[in-house]
């Protein structure tokens, strides 16, 4: 469709989905329209991308906390606390 200049949307693909067919509790074409309304789009692409980066790095940080908490609990006898913090 598309290589043929045809707009592909969930109405120009419903013919191709076999009615009966389920997805869950869903029926395919049901499935379809509610993945393309769930979708990102363009315009909302960045912000979508920022609050995954913002979430990782908040992951990364608790991690990063975690194992501090750890090493300070079962700090080896060498170990001094300007090693552990520098």
């Amino acid at each position: 469709m598309i290589a043929e200049g045809r707009p592909v949307n969930p109405i120009t693909i419903k013919p191709y989905f076999p009615a009966d067919q389920m997805v869950g509790d869903l029926t395919m074409f049901a499935y379809v329209i509610r993945l393309a309304s769930e979708a990102v789009t363009i315009s909302s692409a960045y912000d979508y991308g920022r609050g995954v980066i913002e979430m990782w790095a908040r992951h990364q940080l608790i991690a990063t906390a975690q194992d501090l908490d750890a090493l300070a609990r079962n700090m080896p006898v060498d170990m001094t606390l300007e090693k552990i913090i520098g």
